[in-house]
């Protein structure tokens, strides 16, 4: 019995030993991982553990005190990865636009109080920048006090190659912080002049009469109206704690970033979230990635979107494998913040330069007709799973070959350049816009309804009907007509884009130069 007993305790004795080295080979891993994330308190914990065991194993033994320790050291790790298990990732920021009608900051300083300068400033607003005028260096230092402007515009003139305002110029860089740009406005066209403007430290020069659509061009520059949208990256990763782990990495950079658990709801995740990358385990109880990666490939809208392998997989064959399946690049865990950071960012950018090739229509910079056609249907899916509205807007220009005939196709495209400006610059970013095909434009407008949308283009459309278009010396005024239906009356992208198409058609019956709601559909032209 004796024996017996001695050689069950040592039989326990080893199997507890074996236990305790497999349990401090992971803590050794968590400390490491832990501490390249900057979770110090888990880096902290998982170290303790480690020491404990070393000291049970070398030196102290395996008595009830040393399990005591290593068991209010467990309890403790335990603690720190409950609370970032349950913590709240944080959320992407929302969009700075919350209603409609957005407004920069100008501060326009004026010679004189002609007509011409104010047809300019009400032409500039229509752009939705806001325009202040001055008369002297008081008026605009005091001003600048108050509200620092996105740029100060200057009417200047010239004589005999010397710019007459040069003190007074001089006196206004003095008073403006460095990023502030000047920008000049003049009669003169001459290579004299426009050396004296930038030799005074203008930015920008613009000739009477002022082509407004290039001067808002030049003023989206200073203002970085259009800052770049969060890269959207989508993880997916069966462990809940390393998907928190990168998923804060990647968000304290600047991105947005959704997690799935469960691979089984990956094409939910991709319709809803759009991603710019998707961040890929290898190995999970489902499926593979591999697997996945292949099931993305075959969705055309996806098939572009980069798919990056993160997994613990050494095997050098094993990773050209998985790439050979649909992937574009392997990360090996454990891996350093910045670079996991490096990696997404690259691939990213990368993706989205060659997108809009694509993607985007080359004089706008809107999106083409078959981007926009799949944008409805994924705005319509979401609509449709969240229980929203939204409207669809269909714009045409009136009688737009007339002005190719009058005035030529250059003269055209600054028209569609102007149009396109307009509905950026005063839309939503929400909003999604497209050139549905020559003079045709496309507008998604998100959880709005037909009402809602109808006043916000009808505003539109007053506003760009007073816009001067230049061709030369000439100026003209142009008109836009508009046809607007609502999801869910009509259910489907085809019939609301007919609906919205036949709208638009009954505004140019009427007389062009107005907006139309298509009227609701009979019950049952939606069960078809």
């Amino acid at each position: 019995m004796q024996l017996a007993s001695f050689l069950n305790a040592n039989l326990q004795h080893d199997r507890a030993v074996t236990e305790l080295s497999s349990i401090k080979n992971l803590a050794v891993e968590l400390a490491g991982r832990s501490g390249a994330l900057g979770l110090h308190e888990v880096n902290q914990s998982a170290k303790n553990i480690e020491s404990e065991i070393n000291q049970i194993l070398t030196e102290r033994g395996l008595t009830r005190s040393t399990i005591e320790a290593i068991h209010e050291e467990v309890s403790q790790l335990k603690q720190s990865l409950e609370e970032i298990q349950t913590a709240k990732l944080p959320a992407a920021p929302a969009p700075r636009e919350t209603k409609f009608r957005q407004y920069g900051q100008l501060v326009y300083l004026e010679e004189t109080t002609s007509t011409d300068q104010q047809e300019l400033i009400t032409q500039i607003g229509y752009f939705g920048y806001q325009v202040n005028s001055f008369h002297t260096m008081e008026e605009l230092k005091e001003s600048i006090n108050n509200s620092l402007p996105t740029a100060v515009l200057m009417d200047v003139v010239f004589s005999n190659g010397e710019l007459r305002d040069a003190a007074f110029i001089h006196d206004l860089q003095d008073s403006l912080p460095a990023h502030v740009p000047l920008i000049f406005i003049s009669e003169y066209d001459d290579l004299s002049s426009r050396l004296q403007a930038v030799r005074s430290g203008g930015v920008a020069y613009f000739t009477k009469p002022v082509d407004v659509v290039s001067l808002i061009d030049a003023l989206d520059r200073a203002s970085g109206s259009h800052p770049i949208e969060p890269y959207r990256v989508l993880l997916v990763e069966d462990s809940k704690f390393q998907a928190k782990l990168y998923a804060q990495v990647l968000i304290k950079a600047g991105m947005q970033v959704n997690i799935i658990t469960d691979p089984m709801t990956i094409l939910e995740a991709l319709a809803e979230f759009n991603p710019d990358l998707v961040l890929l385990d290898m190995y999970m109880p489902d499926c593979t990635g591999m697997e996945l990666a292949q099931v993305i490939r075959q969705n055309e809208t996806f098939v572009s979107v980069p798919i990056v392998y993160l997994s613990s997989e050494t095997d050098k064959d094993k990773q050209l494998e998985a790439m050979s399946f649909g992937g574009d690049d392997f990360l090996a865990k454990p891996i350093q913040p910045h670079h996991l950071i490096t990696a997404v960012t690259s691939r990213v950018e990368r993706y989205r330069k060659l997108r809009s090739f694509m993607t985007r229509d080359g004089l706008t910079g809107l999106f083409n007709h078959t981007t926009i056609k799949e944008r409805l249907e994924q705005e319509i899916s979401r609509a449709r799973r969240h229980n929203i509205t939204i409207s669809f807007a269909m714009l045409d220009l009136d009688q737009f070959k007339k002005i190719n005939d009058t005035y030529g196709h250059p003269t055209g495209d600054r028209v569609l350049r102007s149009l396109s400006r307009l509905l950026k610059q005063r839309l939503r970013r929400t909003d999604i816009i497209g050139r549905y095909g020559g003079e045709e434009f496309a507008i998604i407008l998100t959880e709005t309804d037909a009402e809602t949308a109808r006043k916000v283009l009808d505003e539109l459309r007053r506003g760009f009907a007073n816009i001067n278009q230049v061709s030369g010396s000439r100026r003209f005024k142009t008109t836009f007509s508009c046809g607007v239906a609502e999801f869910p009356a009509y259910s489907s992208a085809a019939a609301i884009t007919d609906a919205a198409d036949h709208a638009l058609y009954l505004s140019k019956l009427q007389g062009r130069n107005r907006v139309e709601i298509a009227p609701p559909p009979p019950s049952e032209y939606n069960e078809l």
